[in-house]
């Protein structure tokens, strides 16, 4: 066997196998943790007696009134490459149910994995792909652009594709409101248009600057990236306020698990970094009220954008999910990768899903060891 794909399985089997210890460990924990609350804190009825009834009828082993609070892990998080072979992977989408959606432009297709590592191609030889949306039932939209005539397709589960609008012009961006609406940029013309069912395609905004990204809030609201860093709002009025800062280059806009608007920053070599350490970082973005405007110096000097994380060179797209754990695509590397930090274990107790997360913050595990 290939010495490099021998080494490559023996570093896959430890790291499963580290993983798999981990959560052994936080069961343990967890276990621990719910037996003493069980021995000092005695459960109360509802008209606040001490309930001593049996527990029977709770299943074996299982508590009542224990609480289930996050399991906090020493250790780094779960760093994989995901089992799908790309060309050109440029865009990337998580979804509440747990698939991950790839756009690999060199492929002329649209992969989608399971949580169970299953991959297959809903989207084929489709040119173009430069973007993609996924709805909660599972249907897929492409932003194609081609000799500077942009199209919006869209691809059911049952594999017909149907094309939802056409636009002059060069888009870079798109994205899906909850009502069904498209909005893409023109990359000449500073100008978000508008694409409706029902209204056809119209004029939004036009912008101060030209747009480098589109992207919702978590509140579902548009947000617009500038190649300077400004982050402007637009209403769906066409109104147009600028609400945040971040790094001046900055490729690609999204909002993180907790809310608030981060960036991927260009690529910044620090110093005494030889070129392999080169790496690209997510940043929250410095958010100020419009009444109250700043200064470029104030923003750059007192006000930098916070770095939420560091990703390998050459991230295109990053995609977070339910859990606040972040997947990647990287065409340099040809290559889809996955970080975790957070699953889901069952109780001992209940079997109810409780939150183990990685942290190098996380205690320490006991000495001593049991075999």
């Amino acid at each position: 066997m290939n010495p490099e794909i021998t080494s490559r399985v023996q570093v896959d089997f430890f790291q499963m196998l580290s993983c798999a210890l981990l959560i052994c460990f936080a069961t343990l924990l967890t276990q621990k943790n719910a037996d003493a609350q069980s021995n000092t804190q005695p459960q109360v009825n509802a008209v606040g007696e001490k309930d001593h009834s049996d527990n029977s009828d709770a299943g074996l082993g299982q508590l009542r009134g224990h609480r289930h609070e996050p399991v906090i892990v020493r250790s780094k998080p779960v760093i994989e490459r995901l089992p799908v072979s790309v060309i050109e992977p440029v865009d990337i989408v998580s979804t509440e149910s747990g698939m991950i959606y790839v756009a690999d432009r060199g492929a002329e297709t649209v992969f989608r994995l399971s949580a169970d590592g299953h991959v297959d191609a809903p989207v084929k030889n489709t040119r173009g792909i430069i973007r993609i949306a996924v709805d909660s039932s599972d249907n897929i939209y492409t932003l194609i652009v081609e000799s500077n005539v942009s199209r919006i397709l869209h691809f059911t589960p049952t594999g017909l594709s149907v094309e939802v609008a056409t636009f002059p012009f060069e888009a870079t961006a798109m994205v899906r409101l909850t009502t069904g609406e498209f909005l893409v940029n023109s990359k000449s013309t500073r100008t978000l248009t508008m694409s409706s069912p029902d209204s056809g395609t119209t004029l939004l905004a036009t912008l101060p600057e030209a747009i480098t990204d589109i992207a919702l809030s978590s509140s579902g609201q548009v947000h617009v990236l500038h190649s300077t860093g400004r982050i402007s709002y637009v209403g769906l009025d066409g109104g147009v306020s600028e609400i945040g800062r971040v790094t001046a280059g900055c490729a690609r806009l999204f909002s993180l698990p907790e809310g608030q608007l981060a960036a991927l920053s260009p690529e910044r070599q620090r110093s005494g970094e030889v070129r392999a350490g080169v790496r690209a970082e997510i940043q929250t973005a410095v958010r100020f009220n419009e009444s109250t405007p700043i200064a470029d110096s104030e923003v750059e000097s007192e006000m930098k954008p916070h770095v939420y994380a560091t990703v390998p060179q050459g991230t295109a797209a990053v995609a977070f999910d339910r859990l606040g754990n972040v997947s990647m695509v990287n065409p340099g590397l040809r290559a889809v990768t996955r970080v975790t930090t957070t699953f889901m274990v069952p109780c001992p107790h209940c079997g109810k899903p409780t939150r183990l997360i990685l942290s190098p913050e996380g205690p320490a595990a006991p000495k001593s060891r049991s075999f």
